[in-house]
């Protein structure tokens, strides 16, 4: 079994060694196809072993396992960090840790920790190239602002990468529902497939950290290899799995509509608290447009 690392501390995991499948080279990726022959095509070509993975993992990594792990009440939470030191839940609901890290951070605080930084640095210049205190104040506000202009764009690119990752999802249970019909080329319905695949594994991460698997023994590598079997194992029992594409693909769909949620209240917040620096930030524009 291929054997994963895992970092408990900010809810980091390091990349497994398991890989989303992909097609034949000779699959007609121009032609219209289900979704249904697709994931068929995938299964065969990726042709699995009975073997590749255990029942136990396979219980593990069923929907409703997953699910389990992605929405963690406000005690919980806490425990979580307090005994494990994980960091992954916002307002209840899972983040992976490249989306944590975009709306865990409070805006007061960033902008108050960037208002005493600026504060700092402009006092250990020499006596002679220090600001004096009105200016450094009023450099301080604009730098504090910047930093909020900067928080509420990352902010609003995570919003926007989840509405386009709840976008692939709709489609791709739509084009499993569709059965028979084909609205997708190979090409575009394949990216769509690689999307719902990684936010199912994503998905899967979130679960592993908060259920603390890891301190039970339990291997993230083996679960990513349960995973891919039920996805694309199973060869000869396509209908099983589209049952399973079904079901990942609705977990999923709920947990990304909880995440949006949480995440534009926390752009609302940034926003909030930038409005208190643009008088600042218009007084620098202005600033740079009098000096042309």
């Amino acid at each position: 079994m291929v054997k994963a690392e895992a970092g408990i501390g900010q809810g980091i995991l390091l990349p497994t060694s398991i890989h989303i499948p992909e097609l034949p080279q000779d699959f007609d990726l121009k032609r219209r196809v289900t979704a249904s022959k697709l994931i068929a095509t995938l299964a065969e070509h990726t042709d699995l072993p009975t073997d590749y993975t255990t029942e136990q993992d396979l219980e593990r990594v069923s929907p409703q396992q997953i699910d389990s792990g992605l929405i963690v009440g406000t005690t919980e939470a806490r425990r979580l960090y307090k005994e494990h030191e994980i960091q992954s839940v916002y307002q209840g609901v899972g983040f992976s840790a490249l989306h944590y890290v975009k709306i865990n951070r409070s805006p007061s605080d960033l902008a108050s920790s960037t208002f005493s930084n600026t504060l700092s640095a402009n006092l250990s210049r020499p006596e002679e190239e220090r600001l004096s205190i009105e200016e450094s104040q009023e450099v301080a506000n604009r730098s504090a602002g910047h930093a909020l202009e900067s928080l509420v764009g990352i902010q609003e690119g995570l919003i926007k990468d989840l509405s386009v990752q709840l976008t692939h999802l709709r489609a791709f249970r739509d084009a499993i529902r569709a059965r028979g019909r084909a609205h997708y080329s190979g090409r575009n319905l394949d990216v769509i497939r690689k999307t719902v695949d990684t936010v199912v594994s994503s998905d899967l991460e979130i679960a592993y950290l908060n259920r603390v698997w890891a301190d039970q023994g339990v291997d993230l590598g083996d679960l990513k290899r349960a995973l891919i079997y039920n996805l694309y194992g199973r060869k000869g029992h396509n209908n099983t799995r589209l049952l399973l594409w079904r079901q990942y693909i609705s977990m999923a769909g709920q947990h990304t509509r909880k995440q949006l949620v949480v995440a534009k209240g926390a752009i609302g917040k940034s926003r909030r608290e930038l409005e208190h620096f643009e008088p600042y930030l218009e007084r620098g524009r202005q600033k740079i447009e009098d000096a042309q």
